[in-house]
């Protein structure tokens, strides 16, 4: 009696196609690292510039039409503060490598928020 291998192609969720369709961004990398830094790498505190960056994008886009600032200058000031090419002649950069929700992972949920939101694109984070 002849054997057969199961059908993996008949159902279309274990495809290739439904694998791969996640695409790994800039984002979703720093998102990763964000997540895995190690213990060394101090906590962010409310004073720290990244944490200007983080907490509830909702509340933050509020308080932005509030002040009726545009939400993609906001962000592309902030990130200029903390990751721009004067913070990187000065050597501040690694000041903005922080654990927590103030942090770097606290920045990446706010980002992927105003991607989302289409606020901004991912293009920024290569400006």
């Amino acid at each position: 009696m002849p054997t057969s291998l199961p059908d993996h192609h008949a159902n279309s969720s274990n495809s290739a196609a439904s694998i791969v369709a996640v695409p790994i961004t800039l984002l979703s990398k720093l998102t990763q690292i964000a997540a895995q830094l190690p213990k060394s790498v101090p906590v962010a505190k409310a004073e720290d510039a990244v944490a200007a960056l983080c907490g509830d994008p909702e509340a933050i886009l509020l308080s932005l039409k509030l002040e009726d600032e545009d939400p993609y200058e906001w962000l592309n000031q902030k990130l200029n503060n903390i990751c721009g090419s004067w913070a990187v002649n000065q050597g501040l950069v690694s000041l903005a490598i922080k654990c927590g929700n103030c942090g770097l992972l606290g920045l990446c949920h706010t980002l992927q928020f105003f991607i989302d939101h289409e606020l901004a694109s991912e293009a920024i984070l290569k400006t």
